[in-house]
């Protein structure tokens, strides 16, 4: 989590001690408001993490995106300047070897993007904060 969504997480946390921790009057009843009210906050305290990661997921969905488009684009004009320009400047009899030779550029490149892509997919755990909570709270209960 990044350090604004670990913020809201822990004032959102305090303010769910602070307000639970009073006395409720009133015996049996007074406990079970009391009870209810620790649990609504703990479900509201829930979805705000859920949404932290939702948010986080969205944001590394996008990136991911715009760097698989871009690389994409890029590469398309770039290769297609770069075969032109070596296809007219190659002799007639070699242009077979320079023609397969950028082939097997494009393929180098493509490998390696999507390696790159594959690395960073790895890495990434959607909802792996909420879902700690949820089970440390399943410890807890």
């Amino acid at each position: 989590m990044t350090n604004d969504a670990s913020e809201r997480v822990a004032k959102a946390a305090a303010n769910a001690e602070i307000t639970g921790t009073a006395a409720e009057p009133g015996g049996r009843r007074g406990r079970l408001r009391g009870v209810a009210a620790r649990l609504a906050e703990l479900a509201q305290l829930r979805l705000e993490l859920f949404a932290i990661d939702v948010e986080l997921g969205a944001v590394q969905l996008l990136v991911l995106a715009v760097l698989v488009m871009g690389a994409l684009g890029l590469a398309l004009v770039g290769l297609t300047l770069l075969v032109v320009a070596l296809l007219l400047v190659a002799p007639e009899s070699w242009r077979w070897a320079v023609a397969a030779a950028i082939g097997l550029g494009c393929w180098g490149g493509c490998w390696f993007m999507l390696r790159r892509a594959r690395q960073r997919l790895q890495g990434w755990r959607p909802f792996a904060a909420t879902m700690a909570e949820l089970r440390r709270d399943r410890e807890l209960l």
